[in-house]
């Protein structure tokens, strides 16, 4: 088993996105993918919350993120021939409506709640994950993976920790058995109310790290933008070297610190399978 992770950037155009369904049909091996947001939808619904919170207009930045989104489903249409675009356009426009929605009561109310910002905040994940799963299945069934049935957060935390040996009993009880190709939205979990709640931001890196630990993967891989870890950030620095191994302890260090490669969480859960599960060869 391998858990593959794609963030927004490999995610920004419909083009991208059919690459990325070309990467996820290539492996041999049994796979769950997981999703960031679109590149930019994140911020854009940051924005959104914020002009709630200020009580200003809302219309145009509504306009802004169904745009994109519905653009992306589209294109994709103009890809794929075999790509159901009726159902994604569908899937696209449910998803735009519940967003209206909740901004709509939140404006009544003159600010948005936390558990809704969750919710509206979780759309671009959402939209990502329905898409795959809609482009995936031209070729073959697909699960899809709801984090609200087993990605436990604990409560009271002001920096979102996930319970892992929860995660893992509850992964068990609802997922006996997954299709050669499943797919998952990351960045959110759920509340031991029931609530949505988020993982911060980049905190799609954290959900596949879970993932990885409940279906025991061989191997956790995340797609960006660059090639790896470099020793400085290679967009700043013409001369930055690629590293080629590092440690779990390096990694973790290096996030704490401020490298923006990996969620600063991503690193704890997959040492510790690498320790407890003989199936974990090479975890990242």
């Amino acid at each position: 088993m391998k858990v593959m992770k794609f963030g927004g950037s490999s995610l920004a155009t419909a083009e991208k996105f059919n690459h990325v369904v070309a990467l996820v049909e290539s492996q041999q091996d049994q796979v769950c993918a997981v999703f960031s947001a679109p590149q930019s939808i994140t911020n854009d619904l940051v924005v959104l919350i914020e002009l709630i919170d200020q009580q200003q207009e809302l219309t145009k930045q509504l306009d802004l993120i169904s745009q994109k989104l519905l653009t992306i489903s589209s294109d994709c249409g103009a890809i794929r021939a075999d790509f159901d675009a009726s159902k994604s356009q569908q899937q696209t426009a449910n998803l735009l409506d519940q967003l209206r929605n909740w901004v709509q009561g939140c404006a009544l109310i003159g600010y948005c709640p936390t558990k809704v910002a969750a919710q509206i905040l979780s759309i671009g994940e959402k939209f990502s994950t329905l898409l795959m799963a809609t482009l995936l299945r031209t070729k073959n069934p697909i699960t899809v993976l709801d984090p609200r049935l087993f990605i436990h957060v604990e409560d009271g935390a002001d920096d979102p920790i996930v319970e892992t040996e929860q995660c893992q009993q509850s992964f068990k009880s609802h997922y006996n058995a997954l299709t050669d190709t499943s797919v998952m939205p990351g960045f959110y979990g759920v509340s031991a109310q029931g609530d949505l709640v988020t993982l911060g931001r980049n905190g799609s890196d954290y959900s596949a790290a879970i993932l990885a630990v409940c279906v025991e993967a061989r191997e956790c891989e995340i797609w960006t933008d660059v090639d790896g870890i470099y020793s400085v950030d290679p967009r700043l620095v013409d001369e930055a070297q690629l590293i080629d191994q590092m440690s779990y302890q390096e990694a973790m260090e290096l996030s704490y610190f401020g490298a923006k490669i990996l969620h600063p969480k991503t690193i704890t859960p997959l040492a510790c399978l690498l320790y407890t599960s003989d199936a974990a060869d090479d975890l990242l």
